[in-house]
């Protein structure tokens, strides 16, 4: 099978050619030989859906046996799905953050059926169709995609806002802000990036472009001073840790 195959299979499909199922999280999860390539792998579904993008595959961990790939993908679960209670618990890093971030925004909507907001049209008909589709359906700005089930939409933006709220509470802490920082530093090679402070600091506020220093676009923030030093500090032990590169 090649992957659009694989991930059109059914939850019944995938039942009839497991070996093993598990319950985690409310997610029903299979573990599954899927031939050629993508051999031994892990597939993940909620509400009779498939969640594809959760799902992991032999084909990227060249090298390891059986039992290690079955260990790889319980390992790496937890980072991928979340209930909702856990959504609502309290940060516990900006790992913590960007995990659950990802998972509402990339997981959470595929356990119902939805069209996604992202079309190309060669035609107006098609465009048209589109509309016509769409029309009584409900716009989710979270999973940028419209649902046929308002309470579905309602609940994954009450968890959206849940999770920004928690992240708002966590930025009040230095070293929660210094290892957030230091992540999309290095996320934007910060050391050899000519717009450095302003990609990063793009990520946590809005703030226009200009060809300053450091310290003249942290005044133009809306940061705290704890969050300002936290900057700093995550620039000082960026360049550090990269020193010898």
């Amino acid at each position: 099978m090649n992957i659009t195959e694989i991930e059109n299979l059914s939850e019944n499909d995938v039942l009839q050619l497991c070996e093993e199922k598990m319950d985690f999280k409310g997610f029903n999860i299979y573990f599954v030989d899927l031939g050629q390539y993508f051999e031994y792998s892990v597939m993940v579904f909620k509400n009779n859906h498939q969640i594809k993008y959760a799902n992991d595959y032999a084909l990227h961990h060249s090298g390891k046996t059986k039992e290690e790939l079955k260990s790889w993908y319980l390992s790496t679960l937890p980072n991928k799905l979340f209930t909702e209670e856990e959504i609502a618990e309290p940060l516990k890093s900006a790992d913590d953050y960007r995990m659950k971030r990802d998972f509402l925004l990339n997981h959470y909507g595929q356990q119902m059926d939805h069209i996604s907001h992202f079309h190309i049209f060669h035609t107006e008909e098609e465009r048209q169709e589109l509309l016509r589709q769409t029309k009584n359906m409900f716009d989710n700005p979270v999973a940028l995609a419209w649902f046929y089930d308002k309470d579905f939409v309602d609940k994954h933006v009450k968890l959206w806002e849940t999770l920004m709220d928690r992240e708002k509470h966590a930025m009040e802490s230095f070293d929660y802000c210094k290892s957030a920082f230091l992540y999309e530093m290095y996320n934007h090679e910060y050391g050899i990036n000519w717009q450095a402070d302003w990609d990063v600091l793009s990520c946590f506020t809005n703030i226009a472009y200009k060809d300053e220093s450091t310290s003249a676009y942290l005044a133009r923030t809306d940061f705290t001073d704890m969050q300002k030093k936290a900057y700093l500090a995550a620039k000082s032990e960026y360049y550090e840790e990269t020193k010898e590169w």
